[in-house]
């Protein structure tokens, strides 16, 4: 009796189809295009409970047991079809069954990957057609992580957002901050499109975040109506508040390159040390026995706590 026809089933994600031979059927041959696009055939062969293929080329392979031959993108001209027919004994053939297998789409190159100092952070984007990114990092706790970007229609998403990590829902760049990796760890993230093999990794460390100094050191000197704020430790960058004659906030800025400490601006009753970095804030400077508050960083660290103290009241002549 003649067999019923081989079942034939296609895998987009392996680009590959799988022809599985039904009944009593001993015998499955399966046509094929090769790479090169001349068309090829391999026979399955059932002996007792073992089916086996006279040969092997590469990208097909069969299930000993069920007989079930594999053909995958890497043995054939891609998204070409591939028709099968089986035979029991001296059967007549059955009817074929055909299906293309899927396309395989091209590798995707690299996403791009920045490392920001400022914010201790680095930001994945994907590039191209790429439709899946695969971010991988170190938890605080050491633990490997990883975090699956996936796009569908024009939106990105996240499959989990953990503390410190986030997309960008229209161009899907991944940020990882440190506050979601082991201080200074290293990121990697490859991305495929559709069944596209993974792309090429790209790495990047997470910017080290500097430790957070303590606060300024703040001295009012009631004998010149002034205040001296004073930075500590490796702090490089101090942020002085103030209260302007005319009732307006105002700030200056002090930053260390090297061994000087610098103001971004000197207003009258304002002037630096430029080795110590103090600054001092003249009564002729501010609102009569107003408040001044002053933190400082360094590096990327938060800013310290606030020191405050009130410029102490100048009296009349």
């Amino acid at each position: 009796t003649t067999p019923m026809v081989p079942v034939i089933t296609s895998d987009e994600a392996s680009a590959s189809v799988t022809v599985t031979p039904q009944g009593e059927s001993d015998k499955m041959t399966v046509h094929y295009i090769a790479p090169n696009g001349d068309p090829k055939e391999v026979i399955a062969t059932k002996v007792g409970n073992q089916w086996a293929l006279k040969e092997t080329p590469t990208g097909i392979s069969i299930d000993n047991t069920s007989g079930a031959v594999t053909v995958n993108y890497q043995g054939v001209q891609n998204g070409s079809e591939v028709s099968v027919s089986e035979t029991h004994g001296n059967s007549d053939a059955s009817p074929e069954a055909r299906a293309n297998v899927p396309v395989k789409e091209a590798t995707p190159a690299a996403p791009t990957i920045t490392p920001d100092e400022a914010s201790a952070s680095v930001t994945v984007i994907p590039q191209g057609d790429s439709d899946k990114m695969t971010v991988h990092y170190v938890a605080p706790n050491g633990d490997p992580k990883e975090v699956i970007a996936t796009k569908v229609g024009n939106q990105w998403t996240l499959n989990e957002t953990p503390t410190g990590i986030s997309i960008d829902n229209t161009s899907g760049a991944v940020t990882v901050n440190y506050q979601g990796v082991q201080n200074g760890s290293e990121i990697s993230a490859s991305e495929t499109h559709g069944n596209s093999d993974a792309s090429p990794e790209a790495r990047a460390n997470v910017p080290m975040k500097e430790a957070t100094p303590t606060a300024p050191v703040i001295i009012p000197d009631e004998a010149k109506a002034s205040v001296t704020v004073i930075p500590q430790g490796d702090a490089d960058k101090m942020t002085v508040h103030y209260v302007a004659p005319n009732g307006d906030p105002k700030e200056v800025i002090a930053t260390k390159v090297g061994n000087q400490w610098t103001l971004n601006d000197t207003p009258i009753g304002i002037s630096i040390d430029n080795t110590s970095g103090a600054i001092t804030v003249g009564y002729n400077g501010v609102q009569n026995g107003s408040e001044v508050t002053a933190n400082e960083s360094h590096g990327n660290s938060d800013a310290s706590p606030e020191a405050r103290a009130n410029v102490p009241m100048k009296e009349a002549t």
